[in-house]
């Protein structure tokens, strides 16, 4: 005869939340710390990506392949100005414990800001301090700030 162990485990599992993607995401071992990257370390990480850009979201992609948006200025990367792009929704540097196993907030048409991605793109939102560090620190340089002057 077969045991109804198992089934009466994954029951109380379900019940518990553990079924869940979220609920089986556990917090670090006892004894081990995660690390938070500093303010640098976090401009550092930004500023490694190949293509950092100022834009907006237009919309949704056809099909549902993310959405579209609409590059306005270039920091860093070969996409040019007024290009659009087709990107997903990413979760940046702010991303959950278990980032895999939930989606990332949607951008909504309209939202505006500094984004940075590698491969593919992707909505990866950059907050303003971590912007005004990547100024600081020479990392990106401020549509703002002024040509030098010829000699």
């Amino acid at each position: 005869m077969r045991s109804r162990l198992p089934l009466r485990l994954a029951a109380l599992a379900l019940s518990l939340g553990i079924g869940t993607a979220a609920g089986a995401c556990l917090p670090p071992l006892p004894g081990e710390e995660m690390h938070v990257p500093n303010d640098l370390e976090r401009a550092q990480i930004i500023a490694a990506a190949p293509n950092i850009v100022y834009g907006i979201v237009l919309g949704d992609a056809p099909a549902g392949r993310g959405v579209r948006f609409r590059i306005i200025h270039v920091y860093k990367g070969p996409l040019r100005p007024g290009q659009v792009i087709e990107a997903q929704a990413g979760w940046g540097l702010d991303a959950p414990m278990c980032a895999g196993m939930i989606q990332p907030a949607p951008a909504w048409r309209g939202a505006y800001g500094v984004i940075f991605f590698h491969a593919d793109p992707e909505i990866n939102f950059v907050g303003e301090h971590d912007l005004a560090v990547l100024f600081r620190e020479g990392l990106i340089r401020s549509a703002r700030a002024r040509a030098p002057a010829p000699h």
